[in-house]
């Protein structure tokens, strides 16, 4: 829970570990100017997510709300957090937690938008953070750093300009990153959400729930790209209902619930589905019978013999509480450096290299080892850390790979299966990646494991901690704090699904070179058509997604307000213009009011001309027929119609005509009144 008192996070770190987990494209800009079209640069694998691993500095405070009352520590660092660098400036955002204690964390941090690789001052694209202090602190929706206090150990001269620039040239609420795989979009591109598919598709007549508008795109395979949002982006939820395109409403059945059933207020599109986090024990127990412990601030009681089973059995009987549940897993089997099998050759430049990698496969996946080492001195060598990388990004089913110290690598099978490496091209030196003198020195097997374990999962990607209340039952089930679900994300959008602006325009050529969202509208100052229609007079247009539609002009204005009227004498021409209206309107009643009646045979008809550039025919009774009046006898004659002009006739500003026959009539008087809106 949070409380309005509880002062910042600005938690010190030591990353004493750095380990690449992810890649995307990068290209050495060795030529300057290095162009979009030049064929030259060759992609190079860059990190852009990585392990790391954190000593924690206990921040003292003086709140006795906080979770632990005076103290935040590891415990407190939560996903969504950043972490930046106390002499440089340099931050990464944390995606991931992957065990945490109050004195240590591992996490996934992320060099959010690859900011530090384009940073880097050496042309070489190394985003990457190094070992050294760091402060874990939050940013405020407006993009502000939350770091108060300054951490025990300072911060650089240039650190708080650094991270200042930082966090104003990228603003998460005005450049909000998504992925779509193979995505097609481009800058200025207006994008909406499609339910039906789960995707984000560009705005159109069919898809009108608009999310934003492109703002960059990242390289053509990596599916990353920005909008600046219609609305506020609410991130890091741990649940929202349904996945990317549907709209969530707040339950009409279940008060505070938010649920995909329509009938309450719209409050999200949803943006990003969340996923569970996952913890995995890391010893097998038992602990002693009723010692106590504690996930998510519930109390866990382990009964029975305070085997791994009877722990198993006291945290779902609590699931309901915590969100927690449990099963019982083979722990995880692995393999790593053995001196006694590394080559003589092991670190020799050639070994390595890109243009000669090893290649093995591991549990029947090919692995390739063509990542170098960055480091100064290593830069033709695979060391520990680049083979684990390899490994990583092959996508092996429940296998993951690191480099616990620098000369030493493991791979784990997470789900307790065996490992089986089967070598294929050797190195130029004929050194192959596993085996007896490899340039690993892994085992070429392992068998399955047939001891058992804990395996707790969330109910969505809330974090999943644990903390002892009686006895040791955390350190005897080696129970890993963490928070590693997928955090959900949604566009807030109970107050409408965005704000729509009116845009004055000078003329429909700078109409049509808007940019509009749907709801948009814009006033046109001159309508002139090109055809000398409309000339000097203003209009009103809503953009509906797919073209602009005119709502109305001045014509509509000043003649539509009011009825069309007109007095019928034995001295009226045969042909008689009663009035215009614009299109788009529609005429709701006609009445003739024969005051004097004609003593002759004198008819009339009421009928339009519409004004086009080419103006089709008349219709000359096609809205009142003779048939209707009698000009000869005293009296009221109405009649409706349904005729909507400009959709149920050609576009263009409508004349009401007459058509007045006197005949034999010396004398008579009628009032015709046109009303319409």
């Amino acid at each position: 829970m949070s409380f309005l008192n509880t002062p910042l996070k600005s938690i010190q770190a030591i990353v004493s570990n750095v380990i690449g987990t992810a890649t995307m494209s990068w290209y050495n800009p060795t030529a300057f100017p290095v162009g979009p079209a030049d064929p030259t640069p060759t992609p190079i694998p860059k990190d852009f997510k990585w392990r790391v691993t954190m000593g924690i500095d206990t921040q003292t405070q003086s709140s006795y709300i906080t979770r632990k009352p005076g103290a935040y520590n590891g415990q407190d660092v939560v996903v969504g957090q950043w972490l930046a660098n106390l002499t440089t400036g340099q931050a990464w955002q944390i995606i991931t937690i992957e065990s945490k204690s109050e004195n240590s964390v591992i996490a996934i941090v992320q060099d959010i938008y690859r900011y530090n690789t384009f940073r880097d001052p050496s042309g070489s694209g190394n985003g990457a953070p190094n070992t050294g202090t760091y402060v874990i602190f939050g940013i405020s929706d407006t993009g502000i750093t939350e770091i108060d206090p300054v951490p025990p150990s300072g911060v650089s001269s240039t650190f708080g300009i650094n991270i200042q620039s930082r966090f104003q040239y990228i603003n998460l609420q005005y450049d909000y990153p998504l992925y779509q795989a193979a995505n097609t979009f481009t800058v200025n591109d207006v994008i909406a959400t499609d339910a039906l598919t789960n995707s984000f598709v560009l705005s159109n007549a069919s898809n009108q729930f608009v999310i934003g508008r492109v703002t960059s795109i990242s390289d053509t395979t990596s599916g990353w790209f920005t909008i600046n949002p219609v609305q506020k982006v609410v991130d890091y939820l741990d649940y929202l209902p349904g996945d990317v395109g549907d709209i969530i409403y707040a339950s009409t059945t279940t008060p505070g619930e938010l649920t995909l059933t329509p009938g309450g207020s719209q409050v999200y599109i949803n943006l990003r589905a969340n996923t569970p986090s996952i913890s995995d024990s890391i010893a097998p127990g038992p602990t002693t019978p009723s010692n106590v412990f504690q996930i998510n601030g519930v109390n866990i009681t382990v009964g029975g013999t305070g085997t791994v089973g009877d722990a198993l059995t006291a945290t779902n009987l609590q699931s309901g509480l915590t969100g927690i549940s449990a099963a019982l897993v083979l722990i995880p089997t692995y393999i790593e450096t053995n001196n006694a099998l590394i080559t003589g050759l092991y670190g020799e430049p050639v070994l390595w290299a890109i243009t000669s990698p090893a290649t093995a496969t591991i549990n029947g996946t090919l692995v390739t080892f063509n990542i170098t080492s960055s480091n100064p001195g290593y830069t033709d060598y695979a060391r520990p850390e680049e083979m684990a990388q390899a490994i990583n990004n092959a996508g092996i089913p429940d296998i993951v790979a690191s480099a616990p110290s620098a000369l030493v690598l493991r791979i784990t099978n997470t789900a307790g299966g065996s490992i089986t490496i089967v070598n294929g091209t050797p190195d130029i030196n004929s050194v192959p990646f596993a085996g007896t003198a490899s340039g690993s020195g892994l085992v070429l097997s392992a068998p399955a494991a047939t001891t058992y374990r804990l395996k707790f999962t969330a109910a969505d990607a809330r974090a999943i901690n644990f903390l002892n209340v009686d006895g040791d039952p955390v350190a005897d089930f080696g129970l890993v704090s963490v928070e590693n679900g997928i955090k959900a994300s949604g566009l807030y959008i109970e107050d409408g699904l965005r704000t729509a602006v009116t845009t004055v325009v000078s003329n429909l050529t700078q109409l049509n070179l808007l940019s509009p969202l749907i709801g948009d509208q814009a006033y046109v100052i001159d309508s002139d058509d090109g055809n000398g229609n409309n000339v000097g007079e203003w209009s009103m247009w809503l953009f509906d997604g797919a073209i602009w539609i005119q709502t109305s002009n001045y014509d509509s204005a000043s003649t539509d307000a009011k009825s069309l009227e007109y007095t019928l004498t034995t001295a009226s021409p045969s042909s008689i213009n009663i009035g215009s209206i614009s299109t788009g309107r529609r005429v709701t009643l006609i009445t003739v009011e024969v005051a004097t009646p004609f003593n002759g045979t004198s008819t009339l008809q009421i009928g339009y001309q519409v004004d086009n550039p080419v103006p089709p025919a008349p219709v000359p009774g096609g809205l009142m027929s003779s048939a209707i009046i009698d000009l000869t006898v005293s009296g009221t004659y109405t009649t409706t119609t349904d005729i909507l002009f400009g959709t149920d006739t050609v576009q263009g500003d409508v004349t009401i005509t007459s058509t007045f026959l006197l005949g034999s009539s010396t004398v008579g008087e009628a009032q015709i009144i046109v009303s319409y809106v």
